[in-house]
């Protein structure tokens, strides 16, 4: 028994509209969920930026707990920066002295360290040399909830997100932490 050409063709044809369809529902559906996928990231990075901004800020400190001699016999003054706040925060990488007239003293500090995040409940002690002829100063670090600077970091890498975010989520903002006035 043969089949007709006429009933083979349109056999052929039903099969073949029906794998088309179901390639443009897979697409679809792909489609679909980077969507859902990117609006999700978005409403992170919005949660992120506008729930508890400044909630960590009063429980990060900068203090002075003493002083002692550089190997060169210079003057150190060594700081704790502690984090007794709930969620880790981000240091940068420099300080700033800032004398009793609000002007900066000397250059910023840059100060070598392999890890710039700070958990909660733990703290990072450093030793910096007091800058010379200032009778009154305090020392600043400028930090953020670390985990806006990691988000913000890998937005940045992906250009596409990088182009539908505002400028404040792309760049976090880093807040500043004071010490006391040092004499």
């Amino acid at each position: 028994m043969t089949i007709p050409r006429k009933t083979a063709l349109a056999s052929h044809q039903c099969r073949g509209s029906l794998t088309h369809q179901v390639r443009r529902e897979a697409a679809v559906s792909k489609v679909v969920l980077l969507f859902i996928a990117a609006v999700a990231l978005l409403l992170a990075i919005a949660t992120l930026q506008f729930v508890g901004s400044s909630a960590w800020q009063s429980k990060v400190s900068l203090t002075a707990t003493g002083r002692t001699n550089g190997p060169d016999g210079e003057r150190l003054v060594v700081f704790r920066l502690s984090n007794k706040s709930r969620v880790a925060i981000a240091h940068a990488p420099f300080y700033t002295i800032q004398g009793p007239d609000e002007i900066p003293v000397d250059e910023p500090v840059i100060v070598r360290n392999t890890k710039y995040t700070l958990r909660p409940g733990r703290s990072w002690v450093v030793a910096l040399p007091a800058p010379k002829g200032a009778v009154r100063w305090r020392l600043n670090v400028e930090c953020v909830r670390s985990e806006r600077a990691v988000l913000s970091t890998w937005a940045n890498k992906v250009p596409l997100i990088s182009t539908l975010l505002p400028i404040k989520w792309r760049f976090p903002a880093y807040e500043p932490v004071w010490s006391e006035w040092v004499q």
